[in-house]
């Protein structure tokens, strides 16, 4: 692949400084950035599903927000209205 960059005064003197002082050139340059970048933003942004699998999580569900202190009410009286008798 071949690329033309159009640089600004400012940024073509940086990438002569990194060049004279790294002894890299242009090419690695580029490389070595777009290699950052791209695991800058792996990192960023996971795959959620991946990250859910990963975990151990096994599912969720919709209940009152107070669930996790006054479970056994609701549960015992979720439970009595499914299986009432009466």
């Amino acid at each position: 692949m071949e690329i033309t960059l159009n640089l600004s005064e400012e940024q073509w003197q940086k990438m002569t400084f990194i060049q004279q002082h790294s002894s890299e050139n242009i090419l690695a340059l580029l490389e070595m950035t777009i290699n950052q970048q791209y695991e800058k933003l792996q990192i960023a942004d996971p795959d959620p599903i991946k990250g859910w699998q990963e975990s151990g999580f096994i599912g969720c569900g919709k209940s009152d927000a107070d669930l996790s202190t006054n479970y056994k009410k609701i549960l015992k009286e979720t439970w009595s209205r499914k299986h009432d008798d009466s």
